[in-house]
């Protein structure tokens, strides 16, 4: 494996052109309310410190896997190695304020179906840009596709019932967001483009071209 040098980047391009896998070796989902509760607090603290305030967030590291076309747009498939935890909860929060943005506002509608865009590519049978693991019950893929989950009391499993209080934490700070007065617009703008990242990507040899039986030709 290749290590590719760190890239610092703001969520947005962290997201942009890649797909996320996290692999089955993987945990599941553990983060709990005392987590999220502090991710709440670093993005409230940042907005209060104004527009020009960032915050660097943590590194992620990924394994590059292979390139997937869809339509004219091609995707780095990725393996999320560290740092799924904190990707997962932000990857449901933008699906949290879609859901709030208000389809009658011209403004919110358009930045609606831009995130929409960005967390399920439609026109692909609804690929995720995410993909977890140990996802049995569907909570996760039925929450970013149909913006339904049930509640958090119904789950029969403790990684279950983690998933399904981060949707309800993410979508209780939405709403307390705006209760706050502030636009859902902008917290988007905030989580896009003052959110920080290392990206450590590390390449796979196997799925580099040239490579054949152990060596490059």
């Amino acid at each position: 494996m290749i290590a590719i040098h760190p890239q610092y980047m703001p969520l947005a391009k962290l997201l942009n052109d890649r797909l996320f896998r996290i692999p089955e070796y993987q945990r599941s989902y553990s983060w709990s309310s005392k987590e999220r509760q502090d991710l709440f607090t670093d993005i409230i603290k940042t907005h209060e410190k104004g527009v020009e305030a960032g915050h660097f967030m943590a590194a992620t590291v990924c394994l590059r896997r292979n390139k997937q076309v869809l339509g004219t747009d091609e995707f780095q498939v990725v393996e999320v190695v560290d740092g799924q935890q904190r990707l997962t909860t932000l990857i449901i929060l933008l699906k949290a304020i879609t859901l709030a943005l208000n389809k009658e506002d011209k403004v919110e509608n358009k930045l609606a179906g831009e995130l929409e865009e960005l967390l399920v590519k439609a026109d692909t049978d609804d690929l995720l840009l995410l993909q977890t693991n140990h996802d049995s019950s569907h909570h996760y893929v039925n929450f970013m596709r149909k913006g339904t989950a049930p509640a958090s009391d119904d789950a029969k499993t403790i990684a279950n019932r983690e998933l399904l209080k981060a949707i309800e934490d993410c979508t209780e700070f939405v709403l307390a967001w705006r209760d706050r007065g502030e636009t859902i617009p902008s917290l988007v703008a905030l989580l896009k483009n003052r959110l920080y990242f290392l990206l450590h990507e590390i390449e796979d040899e196997m799925n580099r071209p040239g490579f054949r039986g152990g060596c490059l030709v």
